[in-house]
């Protein structure tokens, strides 16, 4: 099961959850970039749910993905290529 590890909550977090602050999203819907990262955050929740139970991550996935992809390639030149 994928969890996210628990962080302490900060004074600020706690003061906005006491009084919440309403803000004015009018143009949020209208970036691209936010489009682009709401559905980031739902491609990251189905990888989590089709991987739940398994021990990969998005990085390890992606790193499997491009040996993969670069089959020919050994370690040492692809380690370089990639860092």
């Amino acid at each position: 099961m994928l969890t996210k590890p628990k962080r302490p909550v900060s004074v600020v977090a706690k003061q906005c959850a006491a009084s919440p602050i309403i803000m004015d999203q009018v143009l949020l819907p209208e970036l691209l970039s936010y489009d682009l990262r709401l559905a980031q955050e739902r491609v990251f929740g189905d990888f989590a749910q089709v991987i739940r139970g398994t021990d990969l991550r998005v990085g390890r996935l992606w790193m499997l993905e491009d040996r993969d992809a670069n089959a020919g390639l050994s370690q040492s030149p692809w380690c370089a290529v990639r860092g």
